[in-house]
């Protein structure tokens, strides 16, 4: 099911601005407050100190294309994703990512299933994870191949 804005295949696609300068955990405690559902601001959980991408991306404003929100991935280990995402020739979506799809399409998503970022990685390996408790987004990071039949990785074709 497509979510405006779509890509002709029915693929949503996202536009993903600069990523902001974030160097204490009250610079990603703010950024988090910024997404909110119902009426309720997300929460962090997370010192930005060990977040990692593992994917490059551009500096600037860039689109990402074929964008799955997850929803084909539930079920399935943010390692086991990283597995199907390079044999399909696709590509994990870095935490900066997830978080402008969700301020994207939050309402479509979230209620729905949660995010695993898998292009990221936070301390101890870990994968940085957006999920709605008590109807409140949060950001916090799970086992690498931790499983859970409400959690799936987002995958793009790139830009």
């Amino acid at each position: 099911l497509c979510h405006f804005p779509c890509a002709g295949d029915n693929k949503l696609f996202v536009i993903v601005p600069p990523k902001p300068k974030i160097e204490t955990k009250e610079d990603l405690d703010r950024l988090l407050a910024k997404l909110a559902y119902q009426g309720k601001s997300g929460v962090n959980y997370l010192d930005p100190r060990y977040l990692l991408d593992e994917i490059e991306v551009p500096r600037g404003p860039y689109l990402i294309r074929d964008v799955e929100d997850g929803r084909d991935n539930l079920n399935l280990s943010p390692d086991k994703a990283r597995e199907k995402f390079k044999d399909e020739g696709s590509s994990p979506l870095t935490l900066w990512e997830v978080y402008s799809l969700l301020v994207s399409f939050s309402f479509a998503i979230f209620g729905h299933h949660n995010i695993d970022a898998s292009g990221s990685r936070s301390e101890s390996g870990r994968t940085p994870d957006v999920y709605l408790w008590l109807e409140r987004p949060r950001l916090n990071h799970k086992w690498s191949d931790d499983s859970d039949p409400h959690w799936g990785s987002a995958s793009s074709g790139r830009v």
